[in-house]
């Protein structure tokens, strides 16, 4: 999938929240107050919480709201889109479905910067990032980029127990493309598992031709 692929798809994905939302967040010509902002927005005001993850008060003073209103905003419009069903990642058992006996997908574990916690703090101080974090692991489409599904640990945890307690299955006909922190499970999976740095996009084409 080229970048312009994945610019029509996000977009494509983005009115389909638009249309979801909007029967229960638009208050044009109804009685009551109105809001603010309109669908868009809110859902733009929801899109940067997840991806930035800074602070609702430095969201509210970039677009001229209360802290307080960009909370509600957030909770409402992701508990409409977890309602309606329709944006949930494919999970697991996508693997293991009949056309995916020769997919190549990708593995990695990054780490994600959060708030001093209040209690068990060493479970998530991180020596690599000197600060406390999360660990995210990602399993990724190799063709379509999709997101299959992810995992979440501490941040002391190394990145190849992360992959060992996701349990996700190597099946001996799939190509899994992981970092070398990762690449152990090589030694215990029944897939055929591949560094990064031993892949380009030459090697993946061959050895999908070799199985």
């Amino acid at each position: 999938m080229s970048s312009s692929d994945c610019v029509v798809t996000i977009s494509a994905k983005v009115a389909e929240m638009v249309t979801v939302l909007r029967p229960h967040l638009e208050r044009q010509g109804r009685r009551g107050g109105q809001p603010k902002l309109s669908v868009e927005d809110q859902l733009l005001v929801a899109l940067e919480y997840w991806r930035e993850y800074r602070s609702q008060f430095h969201i509210g003073a970039s677009w001229g709201l209360h802290e307080t209103t960009v909370g509600r905003i957030i909770y409402k419009v992701e508990d409409l889109l977890i309602k309606s069903g329709k944006f949930r990642l494919p999970s697991q058992r996508q693997l293991y479905q009949p056309g995916w006996e020769w997919n190549v997908w990708v593995v990695d574990v990054g780490e994600m910067e959060i708030e001093r916690p209040q209690k068990n703090r060493s479970a998530t101080e991180s020596g690599k990032q000197k600060c406390h974090t999360l660990k995210a692991q990602l399993l990724v489409d190799y063709d379509s980029r999709q997101v299959i599904c992810t995992a979440v640990d501490t941040g002391r945890t190394h990145d190849f127990k992360v992959l060992k307690r996701s349990r996700l299955p190597f099946v001996s006909s799939q190509m899994c493309l992981a970092d070398r922190g990762s690449s152990r499970i090589r030694q215990t999976a029944s897939g055929r598992v591949y560094t990064h740095q031993e892949t380009t996009q030459a090697t993946v084409a061959s050895r999908r031709k070799a199985a």
